[in-house]
């Protein structure tokens, strides 16, 4: 394997040899046909066989370019998220929580989806460790990764999208304190079911001026990295009471409508 470094302080490009994946294969057959497609458009032969009809190639010369976009968002890309390696370690501690985000923060503003992807990725729970935290539940564990799928993927690209809207700048990290009011239901049903006490953490990405932004929950340090359960508290949650019955009129009288009956 080798390495191409793309910022000494942070990350890695790591070209695999000799077959790359599926999606990696995908997005360089796209790339081909798009060369294919201008070549020829450039050469003239489209234009001869096909008449003079400009506006119909540009359109679809920029429909391919368009598809080309599209799989770059996916992660079908030749320089793929799937291959961008964080190499700064983060502490333990709030501080270390809000470098990492303020690590995120600045690859979205900078539209670095990439390093976005690989910042969020290194906060995925191995299967060992959901084990030692929560116990051996498969359910949960399918549920943990479909979450983390999303958060990394198509969160990352929604996430750049949000700081560039909103003009976001500041990252903000809050312990979680289970006494307080403000802890909520998912919170408290999380530190019940770890095996073993961790500090939680949440964080919001914002603006400096503003109090509130977008929360991101349950955050912690754990094996030496910053790890995080996302949105796991929902199915931890304690399943609802079901409703009492009705309560029955005492023997030998005869049950009222709840207004006294007819007067």
């Amino acid at each position: 394997m080798s390495l191409v470094t793309v910022d000494r302080n942070f990350f890695e490009i790591a070209h695999e040899s000799p077959s790359p994946p599926p999606g990696r294969r995908c997005y360089s057959a796209l790339v081909k046909l798009i060369q294919s497609f201008c070549e020829r458009l450039q050469g003239g032969e489209l234009y001869r066989r096909h008449g003079h009809n400009r506006r119909m190639k540009s359109l679809l010369l920029s429909t391919l370019l368009g598809l080309s976009a599209c799989a770059r968002l996916s992660g079908y890309t030749d320089a793929g998220a799937d291959d961008v390696v964080v190499k700064r370690q983060y502490p333990d501690g709030a501080e270390g929580l809000r470098t990492l985000y303020a690590d995120v923060l600045e690859a979205a503003r900078r539209d670095e989806r990439e390093k976005v992807h690989a910042l969020l990725a290194t906060l995925i729970m191995t299967d060992t460790e959901l084990t030692t935290l929560f116990g051996d539940d498969a359910t949960l564990r399918t549920r943990y990764h479909s979450m983390m799928e999303t958060l990394i993927h198509r969160g990352a690209v929604e996430l750049v999208g949000q700081v560039y809207e909103r003009k976001l700048d500041d990252v903000s990290v809050v312990e979680v304190d289970l006494s307080a009011k403000t802890a909520t239901p998912e919170e408290r049903a999380v530190a019940a079911a770890l095996k073993q006490p961790v500090t939680m953490y949440s964080v919001r990405i914002k603006k400096k001026s503003d109090d509130r932004g977008l929360r991101y929950d349950l955050f912690f340090y754990f094996g030496g990295h910053w790890r995080t359960g996302n949105q796991l508290g929902k199915f931890l949650l304690p399943p609802p009471k079901p409703p009492e019955p009705p309560k029955s009129a005492p023997a030998g009288k005869v049950a009222t409508k709840p207004d006294g009956g007819m007067r």
